[in-house]
């Protein structure tokens, strides 16, 4: 009896190392698909925890490192210097699971349709559902915030200080980035939409790069001199038409530091 509860002990304590390597390979896959999905949502990369679709991802991307680790395991396969070291097994199969999933056996075509053979269409389903919840979450908070942020916003006033600011606040925004920007708030300029529509609008398309705190502070920084002013009586609020010269002059101004 006593040396059957020996062997069972020696056992159970012989499989400690190999939990940890399986852990070790599926935190590697959670870390990796992490960054996958804090890439995907740059704008608000913490928000991605606050969702149920998040960590169906995070728990697919996991077992797949488990199921990796197993057959990089089962198979002996060599590592140069490391050898079959299980710790460099248990990395390499964290972070190679992606690329494994997002494999293709097959390309079937059918007429002008392409169909893939494999496990990428699911993981495509996979980031398609969390694409859906992240922008309904991330919606309902960016209306209500920004629309706080430039609800006395006089979008003519706004059009040219207001993104200029924020971006030479930003250090990291690449040249692509800030013509990106200088388009979307000249496209909104010549749209037929309402002054309000339009502010709130320029509101959305500068903190998507910055962030709804730094226009905030760009907004209250610049105070009156973006602000609607008061209606006098018999004075119209028909806001001023933007004029495809001043857009382009708005666009230069945009992108003058990233040139």
């Amino acid at each position: 009896m006593a040396g059957d509860t020996l062997q069972t002990i020696a056992h159970i304590t012989g499989l400690i190392p190999t939990f940890i390597y399986y852990s070790i390979a599926f935190l590697c896959g959670c870390v990796a698909a992490t960054a996958e999905l804090f890439s995907r949502y740059s704008d608000s990369p913490g928000s991605t925890f606050r969702l149920k679709e998040s960590y169906s991802y995070l728990a697919l991307n996991g077992g797949a490192s488990l199921i990796t680790y197993h057959m990089i395991k089962e198979s002996g396969i060599s590592f140069g210097p490391l050898e079959n070291s299980p710790l460099s097994q248990a990395v390499l199969a964290g972070f190679s699971a992606m690329a494994i999933l997002r494999s293709s056996v097959a390309s079937i075509k059918r007429g002008q349709t392409t169909l893939e053979v494999g496990l990428a269409p699911v993981i495509q389903a996979f980031l398609d559902k969390v694409d859906r919840a992240f922008d309904r979450n991330r919606s309902r908070g960016e209306l209500t915030e920004v629309g706080k942020i430039m609800g006395d916003v006089d979008f003519t006033k706004a059009v040219k200080d207001l993104p200029t600011t924020c971006l030479n606040l930003m250090q990291n925004v690449s040249k692509e980035e800030g013509e990106r920007v200088g388009g979307e708030v000249a496209d909104l300029g010549k749209s037929e939409l309402s002054p309000q529509a339009k502010a709130l609008n320029l509101g959305f398309i500068i903190s998507r790069v910055t962030g709804p705190a730094l226009l905030q502070s760009a907004v209250e920084s610049l105070g009156d001199v973006i602000r609607a002013s008061a209606q006098q009586p018999g004075v119209s609020g028909q806001q001023p038409v933007l004029t495809a010269t001043y857009e382009e002059e708005r666009i230069r101004e945009l992108k003058k530091k990233f040139l």
